[in-house]
């Protein structure tokens, strides 16, 4: 097992090679100096990845906002398209029913019956 078997004690006495053992409270004070460096250096990393978190979140939000003006926009063209297209149409009909003849209205679509209808004559509708 343990050091130098061989021939008696020597340099290789206790078998590990490597720095001398560090005093217990030597250890214990540079564990501790290595676990701010560590913590430092977490902290910088998350500063840098919230900094590149928030710009793409800006970045997303103006695509966003632009993308959003664009479609109102597209929208609102849309409709006033529509409504162009809207009046045109009225105004054909219009232009239509104008050059139409007025015919009498026939008598086979004049009167029908009105029975079920409560009695009320033309007042009453959607009975």
């Amino acid at each position: 097992g343990g050091g130098g078997e061989g021939g008696g004690g020597g340099y290789y006495d206790d078998a590990r090679a490597g720095p001398p053992p560090l005093r217990r409270d030597e250890y214990v004070a540079r564990t501790e100096e290595e676990e701010r460096e560590a913590e430092e250096r977490r902290a910088r990393e998350r500063a840098v990845i919230n900094e590149v978190n928030r710009a793409t979140e800006v970045g997303r939000d103006r695509a966003a906002a632009l993308k959003e003006r664009r479609d109102n926009a597209e929208v609102r063209s849309r409709e006033k398209i529509k409504a162009a297209f809207v009046r045109k149409h009225m105004a054909k009909m219009q232009a239509e029913k104008a050059g139409k003849k007025k015919t009498k209205p026939r008598p086979v679509h004049s009167g029908g019956d009105d029975s079920g209808d409560g009695g009320a004559g033309v007042r009453v509708t959607g009975v």
